[in-house]
């Protein structure tokens, strides 16, 4: 599957399709990398590491992107709101796909998580395309 040609059906520019897409690799990455009953510390650490891979350049700061992180990994008293959209779909992108690596994802593993967000997106109401347009 080719994901840019799905989201958004197949239009240019700011979607909530490519978000949700993310957000939902990364709900799907997360416990698998951490692991069932995880170490809070271990999601402050890795928090911190996004933070430091990007300079900070989100303007969110570790206890946002740790707020993120947890709420993906299925925590519901963390507080997200005030959170740009973009700046969320830039942790979840840089989260999910560090997990990934850690993990030793390869390409086909890859293509199966974005199959696997793009079916549940799908669910959840997103209107991706298939490949030819349709």
């Amino acid at each position: 599957m080719k994901l840019t040609a799905r989201l958004n059906s197949g239009r240019r520019g700011w979607n909530d399709d490519e978000p949700a897409v993310a957000r939902i690799a990364c709900e799907l990455m997360l416990p698998r990398y951490f692991g069932a009953g995880y170490d809070v510390r271990a999601v402050s650490a890795f928090a911190r590491e996004i933070v430091e891979k990007t300079g900070d350049g989100l303007g969110l700061g570790r206890f946002a992107v740790e707020a993120l992180l947890r709420s993906c990994l299925g925590e519901t008293e963390v507080d997200i709101t005030g959170i740009r959209a973009d700046a969320m779909m830039t942790v979840h992108v840089l989260a999910a796909g560090l997990a990934t690596i850690r993990l030793g994802y390869d390409a086909s593993d890859v293509r199966q998580l974005a199959a696997d967000a793009e079916s549940a997106a799908i669910g959840q109401g997103c209107r991706l395309q298939d490949e030819r347009g349709s």
